[in-house]
């Protein structure tokens, strides 16, 4: 930080010049990328410094769904799944899973990560967007891990596993995903910091959301339960990042990137909403 900066206060409200605003917020964040970074590295450090299997806890919830699910597809409920095997089925919903953790720790990122930094937020003068961009790499972290252990069910379920150019596609539809999440998180800060009820109520939400969602059960094929897939804001990206990576027709590819140019600058929006209404949420919320 140049401290022979000069910060100039003005009448103005911000949003006045938003394009200003997003320049400022650009330029205050990338000064303090060290301290984004330590933060990062704290965080992973403090989630599995007293655990004996470390990271493989990242993996584990999606592992055991999706063999309960492989059981249920298997003796209990049945899908109109085209004659998929169990191997096939059981990647089918391990890749879903796994974006689907993905995206459900992106939209509930912001707001634990207010919870969790109140105090630092209220006593110390640095931009407050930056446990949201903390957040966002705890997010992309945790995805990268789960990722990397697909290779190895890849390999064995797969008799005939090769690597295609459009496995490289799924990192961007990844992030994709996750920037859709952390978009729609950021808008639940101010109210959810005043309120607790919003956390508890997406915990309630997130099951049925997935329920709505393709991640256990192939996208259906008529009308009206197909519509869902355009009206759920998570369907498109991770089917396409599912397909991606399982090296299936990537039918909403078109949709998938439309989705995420229009979240893109609705996440800058949000950081301008953030930064405006922060000031406000920590004098209501107090220390």
């Amino acid at each position: 930080m140049n401290p022979n900066k000069e910060i100039l206060y003005t009448p103005d409200p911000p949003l006045r010049n938003p394009l200003r605003l997003a320049v400022s917020i650009f330029v205050d964040n990338w000064s303090r990328r060290e301290l984004c970074f330590q933060l990062f590295a704290r965080n992973i450090k403090s989630q599995y410094r007293q655990t004996v299997l470390g990271f493989l806890w990242l993996v584990f919830p999606a592992l055991a769904t999706t063999f309960v699910w492989l059981f249920l597809r298997d003796n209990v409920v049945k899908f109109s799944d085209e004659g998929q095997t169990s191997s096939a089925y059981l990647l089918y919903v391990l890749v879903g899973m796994i974006l689907w953790q993905c995206f459900t720790e992106a939209y509930m990122a912001p707001l634990n990560a207010f919870s969790s930094n109140r105090q630092m937020l209220v006593k110390i003068n640095f931009p407050r967007e930056i446990v949201v961009f903390v957040s966002l790499c705890e997010v992309l972290f945790n995805a990268a891990v789960r990722s990397l252990v697909l290779i190895p069910f890849l390999i064995y379920y797969s008799g005939d596993f090769s690597v295609s150019p459009q496995m490289f596609l799924y990192p961007v539809f990844l992030f994709g995903l996750t920037l859709i999440g952390i978009s729609i998180g950021i808008f639940l800060v101010p109210i959810g910091a005043l309120y607790h009820d919003v956390g508890r109520m997406l915990t309630v939400i997130s099951p049925i959301w997935m329920v709505l969602t393709p991640v256990i059960y192939p996208v259906p094929e008529s009308s009206p339960a197909n519509f869902l897939v355009y009206l759920n804001v998570a369907s498109p990206a991770l089917i396409t990042a599912r397909d991606a990576m399982l090296g299936s027709p990537m039918t909403l590819m078109p949709f998938t990137i439309a989705m995420i140019g229009i979240y893109i600058p609705i996440f800058v929006f949000g950081l301008l909403f953030y930064r405006i209404a922060m000031p406000i949420i920590l004098e209501r919320t107090g220390s």
